[in-house]
């Protein structure tokens, strides 16, 4: 049960003064301002809010009072050094009434560390002391106790007082005798008979009847019985609620077949009087306190479980004469088990959250509204700052187990981040190592907050077609512990780990402060749900950390067309160009439907493609330029298919020329062997566009030693210009004589040619 007021045993004055009145027990609500900083921060002032503040109030910090301003009976502030948060550690804040009596509240918990972006815990698996934490001793150091029936007739409270370093003594056997069929039920801690040492109230069940039990605390850990009170109560937390200077105990009362309320008004002797409050609404089974209206009083928030109507929260105002009003209205709410009131969004008015997510965010006046519900349902519900950013978070004890741990961490205006997974049980905050990290505690369980955080807790890369990689996501690890932190080691593991990919930046031993990346990428091999676990192992408490990856393989149509684009060289008119391929590749994991393959323009395509491409299969298309007029044509090879972006294309393009030599042929007739025939002229015309690029102009053919050439074009003829290539024939042996004018250049088909032919006599 987390419902406990930790009550400090040391008696305190403030500067001497003791003041006669005995004011009322004070209350703590979460958060302080701040609830953390950094080690080395320097001076700041702490302001702590809540209920039942005396005008002679004084904060305490590490069972040391500090010069306090009294602002309200809601408020006080103090100086806190900056030799009190040199370095990290965990520091204990209460607020006392200083009086005849010095009324102590109860204990919140200010951290004292490096901020961290999140957070991760690990059991201790040395750690199995069984019960519930406290203060026992007064030295400041967090025992442990554990009340049972060792047998039928005996009631047993074992203390196990703190050694340090985790270490605890041999149990300090408190024993009652003389009981017949006992049982033992819940139990809440405090200082019940104003001493200043932790005493215990009990439910138990004996001879058939239920009665409440006191064991009084002598501050060494062991207990004396107080008394008993009969009545069918199950104790849920202390407080002060009537204002007397003396503890009080809310508790579920079963007298009938549904469950009521009661305050069991402390006697500042560990005795009670026991007061049902039958108004708190159909079946109550779990409260808490907080002042909701603000003035002054302790209020109590009632969860209502239901059974003739749905699940509520209701309020009951105090009205400071032991009696209480019905708020103005009740809230639904899923079936809850625990409830917390604190500040969540930051507004100065207590909220209340339950550990079945539903949020309700206060006005200070009674009134609450819906805010944000959490992605939640457990058990037990604590608040705390655990990451240390200033913000308060939540930690909730799962339904489907009660080994399974949920931290919201929150954004400071009532609302949360996604919840981090963890295992373990807990009852209640503590800080065992004094190391700044907020730990949870409980009965034979120590769930140790470690300075290697790995977040987020899980990477969901949802469906990604098989064969293709997701964009990299990313996971960090980070190390808010005070040395550095070596034997990092990162692998992927589980069935499906050949799916994922990772690349890290993450040295061997990450130094304090520091962080680093982890990109992971989803490449499904087949189709299907896929999972595995970014495992990082290091030397330390609570390695290996796992970040889980989840995604799903799906089967898709997906093609590739490639290159993008087709450029043909300069193309004379009424002419084809050799082919140049374009290849078609389904890249999916589905067959894909071809189901027509186009070019435009003055361009032409065939290919193998067959109607159907089976997957990871490729087919070739060729494609032809064969342009028709001159100039620059551009056109688009189209496939079109059943797959995601179809039609498919490749940019074409090419340039028509017209490049003519006149005449086309030319017989020289009959010349003497040994003689040369007059030259004929041949003329080269560019009736392109562009500039025609001469690279050779020569005799080639059958006999090309019979024919010769000269000419004036140069080595480049512009756009409309024309020259003039001078043939001659010089047979050098009877009979026909055959040749080839050529002319090479950048114009396909090249060369160009013209017929020369001849007859030597």
């Amino acid at each position: 049960m987390k419902g406990l007021t930790l009550v400090c045993a040391c008696f305190f004055l403030c500067g001497g003064i003791v003041v006669a009145q005995s004011n009322p027990v004070p209350f703590i609500n979460q958060p302080l301002v701040p609830d953390a900083v950094a080690p080395g921060s320097g001076e700041f002032t702490l302001t702590v809010n809540g209920t039942g503040f005396a005008p002679t109030a004084a904060v305490r910090w590490n069972g040391k009072l500090l010069a306090t301003t009294v602002l309200s009976s809601s408020r006080v502030r103090a100086k806190i050094k900056a030799s009190d948060v040199a370095s990290a550690g965990m520091a204990r804040v209460a607020v006392v009434n200083v009086d005849a009596h010095n009324e102590a509240s109860n204990i919140v918990y200010f951290p004292v560390r490096t901020p961290a972006p999140s957070v991760a815990f690990a059991q201790n698996p040395d750690f199995s002391i069984p019960g519930v934490p406290g203060y026992f001793t007064g030295d400041g150091k967090l025992d442990m106790v554990n009340v049972y029936a060792s047998s039928s007739t005996t009631l047993e409270a074992d203390v196990y007082l703190n050694e340090g370093d985790l270490q605890f003594g041999p149990p300090i056997q408190n024993q009652f005798s003389g009981y017949v069929g006992l049982s033992v039920g819940g139990m809440v801690v405090g200082d019940f008979n104003g001493d200043h040492h932790l005493d215990i109230v009990v439910s138990l069940r004996t001879n058939g009847a239920t009665q409440l039990t006191t064991l009084v605390g002598d501050g060494t850990g062991r207990f004396t019985l107080a008394g008993s009170s009969p009545g069918s109560f199950y104790p849920l937390f202390s407080a002060d609620i009537d204002g007397d200077g003396n503890l009080d105990v809310v508790a579920i009362y079963g007298p009938g077949r549904f469950a009521e309320l009661a305050v069991l008004y402390g006697d500042g002797n560990g005795g009670f009087s026991p007061v049902p409050i039958p108004s708190a609404g159909d079946d109550p089974v779990y409260a808490i306190t907080g002042d909701c209206k603000e003035d002054g009083l302790l209020d109590l928030a009632v969860y209502n479980h239901g059974y003739a109507v749905n699940s509520t929260v209701g309020i009951l105002l105090n009205k400071g004469n032991r009696t209480f009003s019905k708020g103005p209205a009740r809230y639904q709410t899923p079936a809850a088990y625990e409830m917390l009131t604190a500040d969540i969004n930051g507004d100065g008015h207590l909220d209340i959250v339950t550990d079945s997510g539903a949020v309700f965010l206060g006005n200070g006046k009674g009134r609450f509204t819906n805010g944000e519900d959490l992605s939640a349902s457990g058990f037990d519900i604590i608040a705390g700052d655990f990451n240390g950013d200033g913000k308060l978070d939540l930690v909730e004890e799962g339904s489907t187990s009660r080994l399974n741990l949920s931290v919201f961490l929150g954004n400071g205006d009532g609302t949360f981040q996604s919840p981090i997974e963890t295992n373990g049980f807990f009852g209640s905050l503590s800080d065992f190592s004094n190391d700044g990290l907020l730990d949870l505690v409980g009965s034979g369980y120590y769930i140790w907050q470690v300075p290697a955080n790995l977040y987020p807790g899980s990477l969901q890369f949802g469906q990604q077609p098989v064969g293709t990689q997701s964009p990299p996501q990313t996971a960090t690890l980070s190390n808010a512990g005070a040395e550095p932190l070596a034997g990092i080691q990162i692998t992927l593991t589980g069935t499906d780990a050949q799916n994922f990919s990772q690349q890290n930046n993450c040295p061997s031993s990450l130094p304090v402060n520091g962080s680093c990346q982890i990109q992971v990428i989803f490449a499904p091999i087949s189709v299907g749900d896929k999972s595995a676990s970014l495992s990082v192992a290091y030397n330390g408490l609570g390695s290996p950390q796992a970040v889980v990856l989840n995604g799903l393989g799906v089967a898709t149509t997906s093609v590739s067309l490639l290159p993008s684009s087709l450029t043909f060289a300069t193309q004379n008119l009424k002419t084809t160009s050799a082919p140049q391929v374009a290849t078609l590749t389904n890249t999916g994991s589905l067959d894909v439907t071809i189901s027509k393959i186009s070019t435009s323009a003055q361009f032409g395509q065939s290919n193998n493609c067959p109607a159907t491409l089976p997957a990871g299969k490729s087919c070739q298309i060729n494609v032809t330029f064969s342009p028709t007029a001159v100039g620059q044509d551009n056109g688009t090879l189209s496939v079109t298919d059943n797959a995601p972006g179809s039609p498919q294309t490749v940019a074409l393009s090419g340039v028509g020329t017209l490049i003519k030599l006149s005449p086309i042929g030319i017989n020289f007739g009959s010349q003497k062997v040994g003689t040369s025939s007059s030259p004929v002229p041949v003329t080269l015309s560019n009736h392109g566009t562009i500039t025609l690029n001469i690279s050779q102009i020569e005799i080639g053919g059958a006999n090309p030693g019979d024919f010769s050439q000269t000419n004036n074009c140069g080595s480049s003829l512009p756009a409309g210009a024309h020259c003039t290539i001078q043939v001659t024939f010089t047979p050098t042996q009877t009979g026909n004589r055959s040749a080839e004018l050529e002319v090479q250049d950048d114009v396909n088909p090249t060369p160009q040619d013209v017929a020369l032919g001849g007859t030597g006599t």
